[in-house]
């Protein structure tokens, strides 16, 4: 919990990669803007992958924007 609090603000920069798991498959995308309002961030989705071995997967789903929780995510690198 508090590594997610240590890096909570790194997510809310725009232009972070983040990623999360999902129902055994790993999602990947870059944070976009966030909200003053609610605290969350919003994230293009833009890859995923095998959270076993961290591979991306040949065929995507298409590119989407999702609005977050920003604890939901975390940094990463791709």
């Amino acid at each position: 919990m508090q590594e997610l609090q240590l890096s909570a603000p790194g997510k809310r920069q725009i232009g972070a990669t983040v990623c999360t798991v999902r129902n055994g498959m790993g999602h990947a995308g870059y944070t976009e803007q966030v909200s003053p309002d609610t605290g969350k961030i919003r994230i293009r989705v833009i890859r995923q992958f095998d959270p076993a071995n961290g591979r991306f997967l040949l065929s995507s789903q298409p590119e989407q924007n999702v609005w977050e929780d920003p604890d939901n995510w975390y940094i990463c690198k791709f």
